[in-house]
């Protein structure tokens, strides 16, 4: 019977997660009523926040109902016909920082995290 002390399977958990543990619910949305109006609809901030300790890159949010009367620049959003919707062009966000767009709509909609890769 093979034993395994403590440091070892704590370096096979550390090796085999990629990030320390980072995963999708590490990337939080944020999404509240900016208070303006845009062509007679509601405008909401979304706020994307990287809270992981590395960077992480290819953010993909979900986003198949997603509409906006506003337009989006789509280095910071940009939305693929599969209902997939990529930020910051996929490039890295750096730990404990954001990413803010505003789009305009009746509703809000919610757009969960979908897949992430992190850099560490």
């Amino acid at each position: 019977m093979i034993k395994y002390d403590f440091f070892t399977i704590f370096l096979f958990i550390l090796v085999t997660s990629g990030c320390w543990g980072c995963s999708n619910v590490d990337v939080k949305v944020i999404i509240g009523p900016s208070g303006r109006q845009v062509q007679g609809k509601p405008e909401w901030t979304v706020i994307v926040f990287n809270s992981c300790t590395c960077p992480v890159g290819g953010i993909v949010l979900s986003c198949p109902e997603f509409e906006t009367v506003e337009p989006i620049d789509p280095s910071m959003f940009l939305r693929s016909g599969d209902g997939r919707c990529l930020i910051n062009q996929g490039n890295d966000l750096l730990p404990k920082t954001f990413i803010r767009f505003a789009y305009a709509w009746d509703t809000k909609f919610n757009l969960p995290v979908r897949d992430i890769n992190p850099e560490c």
